[in-house]
């Protein structure tokens, strides 16, 4: 079983209201128990936790000169959305065989945008980076 969460279970979006964030918190513990409790019968239970991503409904807006789209690409480690594909391409992982030992786990699909701080993501926004040594 693989249920399909967001990244608004670890992270606070302003623009959504408590109960989403309940919720996605929610699905996480969901698939932690169950984990645990269908185990001996070989089910295993995981949790895909995507960030905004490009998919057939919101296409149209996140086109190639879109503010977002390009703020997004900019501050994401891999520098592109993630697609509806990419969340897909995990989901078949968790469901094949070569998956078969992980059970009970939350995989954060953002193409590294959750491993960089905010002053980090801020900087270079406003054009204030840091010199690298």
């Amino acid at each position: 079983m693989v249920i399909i969460g967001s990244n608004a279970s670890r992270l606070v979006f302003d623009e959504q209201p408590s109960q989403y964030h309940a919720s996605r918190s929610s699905l996480e513990a969901i698939a932690r128990y169950y984990a645990v409790t269908y185990g001996e019968k070989k089910i295993r239970f995981n949790c895909v936790l995507p960030c905004t991503v490009i998919k057939p409904e919101n296409n149209s807006f996140f086109t190639e000169d879109n503010k977002v789209s390009q703020m997004l690409k900019r501050i994401t480690p891999l520098g592109r959305m993630g697609t509806a594909q990419d969340i897909v391409n995990l989901v078949c992982f968790l469901c094949s065989d070569k998956s078969s030992f992980i059970t009970g786990q939350s995989f954060i699909v953002d193409g590294g945008l959750s491993l960089r701080g905010q002053e980090s993501i801020a900087r270079d926004l406003l054009d204030l980076r840091h010199p690298k040594n």
